[in-house]
């Protein structure tokens, strides 16, 4: 290790016992390997504060690496190298110094799921420990669906990076930005564990003239003068076929009509339609043009 013991553990060489066992512990914390699996730096720097606290924490050796100083404390006691005994954190095997089970619940010499030997490539006594099989690392990617698909559910064939060729079921009503996980079929385990597992994230495109607002949907639809002064009735094209919508007499530019279930599906909600309508003007002669005037205008 290149770093001051100190400088490690953010320090002065000043620092009370309370005050470098309390800064290891919250280095102990951030680094531990349970927290921070497959990351090697984390890995490290848990090796290194470790390594400088047991040196601290001991005021034999500490008061030894005040006089002679980190580079010459390396090479002539040894901490940190092959030979560091890991026991020297907990006070001889756990007894009278600090227990690791005071951070992460576990038993004496650390959690329950982590094994020390991971970091110094030997464990307790020397003894080698085999190491755990570990689960295979997940294998992300992405599909690209139009809106008319994903409120009906759809289905897909993929060429994955690992090889396989899978069918992949979309359901109905999916959003954009939601995930669908397949279990044991992504990398596979570098050491007998289980196979990975796939995660696809699903991106939406509108292909429609809708607003899309959660499960609801928005639409503007042209009425016709005649429907919209006597009345009658719109038919109105939805993802779910096609419906007449009742049009009352003397209906306004701007009405919006609400149709319950005709939004976005899934297995458990039914979203609902909302349909704007606009006043579609006919193509008239000056003379029926101004016929309508004088009508309006009561005269």
């Amino acid at each position: 290790m290149a770093k001051d013991y100190y400088e490690l553990l953010g320090v002065e060489k000043t620092a009370s016992q309370d005050e470098i066992k309390k800064a290891y512990k919250k280095l102990a914390v951030k680094y531990h390997p349970d927290k921070n699996k497959g990351d090697k730096v984390a890995e490290e720097k848990f090796k290194e504060v470790s390594v400088a606290y047991a040196v601290l924490k001991d005021e034999e050796k500490r008061a030894q690496y005040d006089r002679v100083g980190h580079e010459n404390f390396q090479k002539g006691a040894g901490a940190g190298g092959a030979g560091f005994d890991f026991s020297d954190i907990f006070g001889g095997g756990g007894s009278g110094g600090f227990d690791f089970s005071d951070l992460f619940g576990g038993g004496k010499g650390g959690s329950k799921s982590f094994d020390f030997s991971d970091l110094f490539g030997g464990g307790f006594g020397g003894q080698q420990r085999q190491q755990r099989p570990r689960k295979g690392e997940t294998l992300r990617t992405q599909i690209k669906i139009p809106f008319t698909e994903a409120v009906v559910g759809t289905e897909r064939n993929l060429s994955l990076t690992n090889g396989k060729k899978i069918s992949v079921k979309i359901p109905m009503g999916i959003e954009d930005g939601q995930k669908i996980k397949l279990k044991n079929q992504g990398y596979p385990s570098p050491n007998g564990g289980k196979q990975g597992d796939i995660v696809i994230t699903i991106s939406v495109y509108n292909d429609t003239a809708y607003k899309i607002e959660k499960k609801d949907l928005y639409l503007d639809h042209f009425l016709d003068l005649k429907t919209a002064l006597k009345g009658g009735k719109l038919d109105v094209k939805t993802l779910w076929g096609t419906i007449s919508l009742k049009i009352p007499k003397l209906t306004s530019g701007g009405k919006v009509f609400k149709i319950p279930g005709f939004g976005i599906r899934d297995k458990y909600n039914k979203g609902n339609l909302f349909v704007k309508v606009k006043l579609e003007l006919p193509e008239l002669e000056d003379e029926k043009i101004d016929s309508i005037i004088e009508i309006l205008e009561g005269k």
